[in-house]
């Protein structure tokens, strides 16, 4: 461990720039929920299907304990879970940030500790993105859902419902009208700029 995301001064650091480590992670990986009460194990980051970091990790009922080193120091931090009731039966866990207290569902590390996003003083990429950025990310998630490279008028996937389809094929004209609006306005100010 050590300076993988610990960042550079100045800078806006992001949430994908650092390590992570997810409630809905460890509960997929078995360390969380179900009949086992206690159970200890190695956490993995992989990049580029090179092993960039590991963590030991021992949870119990109501505590995860991680094992690292950091910045040459051994590290051993625990971390409080709490347990909430879901609306419809069962229960969700999550983190206890150990330096501001609030619940969360993902710590992030930076520097030698995992703690929350407001604590690290991190941002999501999104936050920086222009208003095309932000339009063009949604039409690639809705081209991605109707299973389009990029064209517009797509076929409708096999096993989705022509209704669902047809809400998805609205909103990628919409988000397509927007970006044209954006585009052309950039235009304008350009030639208002270039020409006297």
């Amino acid at each position: 461990m050590g300076g993988y995301g610990s960042g550079r001064s100045g800078d806006r650091v992001y949430t994908s720039d650092v390590l992570n480590l997810s409630v809905s992670t460890l509960k997929r990986l078995g360390y969380l929920g179900g009949e086992v009460i206690s159970m200890s194990g190695t956490l993995h980051w992989n990049r580029g299907g090179e092993r960039i970091s590991s963590v030991s990790c021992e949870t119990s009922l109501n505590r995860l304990t991680l094992r690292y080193k950091a910045n040459e120091q051994s590290i051993n931090d625990t971390i409080r879970l709490e347990e909430t009731p879901c609306n419809y039966g069962g229960s969700r866990k999550w983190f206890t940030c150990p330096h501001c207290g609030k619940r969360v569902g993902v710590l992030y590390l930076r520097g030698s500790l995992f703690r929350c996003r407001d604590c690290q003083g991190l941002h999501y990429a999104s936050q920086s993105e222009s208003s095309y950025d932000r339009i063009a990310r949604r039409v690639h998630k809705v081209r991605d859902k109707l299973g389009n490279d990029g064209a517009l008028l797509a076929r409708k996937p096999k096993g989705m419902h022509w209704k669902t389809f047809e809400r998805l094929w609205k909103q990628e004209l919409a988000l397509e009208e927007q970006i044209d609006r954006i585009f052309l306005s950039w235009v304008q100010n350009m030639s208002r700029e270039v020409l006297p």
